[in-house]
């Protein structure tokens, strides 16, 4: 019955791990090779699994600045988790898209392993880049209307007196 409970709940992770809609890379923790990689991953990067599996993270160029060296896989191993927010990530035919990188490190049984979750964000930093770019012309904007107002303000400052003290007589 225990072996039947196990095959099921294997079952179901292994769908879990097909079906996400985030790129998920199982490492192993020793050495930093990749054991697995999910679908979504491989059509995210538009790779094909045989050129990822075996290989370590910091050799393959899509993932060279993410985990430039071996050191930050060491800092990896030490603290057991690494978070980057906006990172570039570069896919087999060279388009650009915009990444979240999250890596935790866990025993399954007695092998300890790393998941990396890797989501495209690519919208969303288009977005803010927009965002960016509105608000740098709303500032420019309300700067030009400032220096408007000022230089109006001076010029219409005589003729504003005058009628002022006229119409105190």
């Amino acid at each position: 019955r225990r072996v039947l409970f196990r095959s099921i709940s294997e079952l179901r992770y292994r769908r879990l791990f097909e079906t996400a809609q985030d790129g998920i890379l199982i490492l192993d923790a020793e050495s930093g090779e990749i054991m697995d990689v999910n679908p979504f991953l491989l059509d995210l990067l538009n790779y094909p699994f045989e050129e990822l599996r075996g290989r370590k993270l910091w050799e393959i160029g899509q993932f060279k600045d993410i985990a430039a060296n071996q050191s930050a896989f060491e800092k990896l191993q030490q603290n057991e988790y690494i978070r980057y927010e906006n990172l570039p990530l570069r896919r087999k035919d060279g388009k650009q898209i915009q990444v979240e990188f999250v890596s935790n490190v866990y025993w399954v049984e007695t092998n300890k392993v790393i998941q990396c979750n890797i989501r495209d964000i690519s919208v969303r930093a288009e977005k803010r880049g927009d965002s960016d770019t509105h608000l740098a012309a709303l500032e420019l904007a309300n700067s030009t209307k400032d220096a408007w107002l000022v230089a109006h303000s001076q010029k219409l400052r005589a003729p504003l007196t005058a009628i002022v003290s006229m119409l105190g007589l």
